[in-house]
């Protein structure tokens, strides 16, 4: 319901309207009267309503936002005569299951309120005259109406795609897990297609080390959650597809509704019990799979079919391998042209499988190499002794016990040593930084103390290493203790058994000063 008050409004009551035991979520959004207005010092502010029509175009807008969004309900109040600075001019909440989608919809009624509703509003300056203006925060701009034909009208052209390929597309849901290196190339192609319903879930935040590969986000997003950001950027792109951002991470609890409805989910995280979690959940659920992952040069790109002889991520390894095996993009570096390609081959991937095609890497999964512009497939078969998609399967649901850390991860080796465990007997060692460069170097632009205190040798110089003296007790520390291992456990195999790992390395030392 959309209503327009002369009081003061009382935001528990208003809250208190929306309650609903099936909701997960209840978003709120409310706009406040401000002392300034562009550099004038303002001392309060007069709003003025065309009642009929204001209440009307309302009430029109929020059965279209419960139309467009899976929310639960939605309310919107907005104020109308004198206000003082500090009141609230305008209330919009909103349930929904998950609040990525409540977010959305609050956002969406925010935004068209400006453009489509007939209230103005008079500004009283501490100084000068007061002047009735039309809310200053409209946009003012042409608002350009997009012609579907014209938009699509290059792609409409191919044989594969046509009329009755663009309506499927226009039909169909996808799930993007990550808006990363990978997801963002995917969701653009898939975005800029004309996929009717796509779905971003990611819970984290951009940093400036994303900007170099992450193309959807620029400085001024730094901070912002990722799906936010990637949604805003996507829209702008194409207004003719509903986008729903989920600033979450994936988990046991929540995977099952969020793959329910889609037609294909694309993996685009660097996280392998991520990976595996997905492949799970959209193997039991009957949903196409596509999942890719790069390191350093190197791409590699599977399509996963329900109920196909090429089986499941599963198939190629039973389980997650141990944590310390897996290097990141922090520790092993990247270039932004190796994800960017590597995603937008996942949403061609993709795009074929909605397009009602065989994707490529369906039988076959393919490996590119940039380094030699080689791409090599090697035909998949499914695993008869598969605890997920083999004859006499043990995993018949998501539990939460089965993406538990395996127990060599949870056990430390004999030359690992945790920060706790450090700060006890810090005196027997010598910590030795043996990050990268460039890691190195950004860590002394940053003033990270205790890393710029330890001398810094690269992990690749394993040969001085090598001559470090016998007497002396080493502390190998990297950012987050994979890379550190990695040599620890090569050293301990020489003979050397006075180099040990810290575990978390510098990131684990970070989050314990905090």
């Amino acid at each position: 319901m959309f209503r327009v008050s002369s009081e003061k409004l009382d935001v528990q009551a208003l809250s208190a309207e929306l309650a609903n035991s099936s909701s997960g979520a209840l978003v709120t959004f409310e706009g406040w009267v401000r002392n300034h207005n562009e550099g004038q010092p303002v001392e309060s502010l007069e709003y003025q309503v065309y009642h009929a029509l204001a209440l009307n175009e309302g009430q029109k807008l929020l059965v279209e936002t419960q139309a467009k969004f899976d929310i639960h309900g939605i309310l919107a109040v907005h104020r109308e005569g004198h206000l003082a600075i500090g009141d609230i001019a305008v209330w919009v909440g909103a349930t929904a299951a998950h609040r990525g989608v409540a977010f959305d919809a609050c956002q969406f009624v925010i935004d068209k309120i400006k453009h489509r509703l007939p209230i103005w509003k008079k500004e009283h300056y501490t100084q000068g005259e007061a002047k009735w203006v039309y809310c200053s925060d409209h946009d003012h701009s042409p608002q350009i109406k997009v012609d579907e034909t014209a938009y699509y009208s290059r792609q409409l052209e191919l044989p594969d795609v046509g009329v009755a390929g663009q309506q499927r597309l226009k039909e169909s849901q996808v799930v993007v897990v990550g808006a990363g290196g990978l997801g963002c190339p995917a969701l653009t192609h898939l975005v800029t297609a004309g996929v009717g319903k796509v779905l971003i879930v990611d819970g984290d935040s951009v940093a400036v080390s994303n900007l170099h590969r992450q193309t959807l986000f620029a400085t001024s997003d730094i901070g912002a959650n990722k799906a936010h950001a990637a949604k805003q950027r996507l829209q702008a792109m194409n207004p003719l597809v509903e986008i729903t951002a989920l600033p979450e991470m994936l988990s046991v609890e929540n995977v099952s509704e969020i793959i329910a409805t889609a037609d294909v989910v694309l993996d685009c995280t660097d996280n392998l019990t991520t990976k595996y979690l997905l492949n799970d959940a959209c193997y039991l659920a009957g949903v196409p799979f596509v999942v890719s992952a790069i390191y350093q040069w190197q791409g590699i790109l599977h399509t996963f079919l329900p109920n196909s002889d090429s089986g499941c991520f599963r198939c190629l390894s039973e389980e997650a391998p141990a944590s310390d095996c897996v290097g990141s993009c922090v520790d092993s570096g990247v270039i932004g042209a190796i994800p960017g390609l590597v995603g937008g081959m996942q949403a061609a991937e993709a795009l074929r499988l909605l397009l009602g095609q065989t994707p490529v890497t369906a039988f076959s999964s393919a490996l590119i190499d940039l380094r030699s512009l080689s791409l090599m497939k090697f035909k998949r078969k499914k695993n008869t002794a598969c605890l997920l998609c083999g004859p006499t399967p043990t995993i018949t649901g998501i539990w939460t016990e089965t993406y538990e850390p395996a127990e060599r991860d949870k056990t430390l080796a004999d030359f690992e040593i945790d920060y706790e465990s450090y700060l006890q007997k810090q005196e027997r060692f010598k910590p030795i930084d043996i990050r990268s460069d460039m890691q190195r170097a950004l860590s002394e632009s940053n003033g990270d103390t205790f890393a710029n205190s330890m001398p810094h040798i690269n992990l690749t110089r394993l040969q001085v290493f090598r001559t470090l003296p016998d007497n002396e007790q080493y502390l190998l520390v990297c950012e987050h203790g994979i890379s550190s291992k990695y040599l620890a456990d090569i050293l301990q195999a020489e003979g050397r058994k006075n180099f040990y790992s810290l575990v978390g390395g510098l990131t684990n030392i970070r989050g314990e000063l905090t």
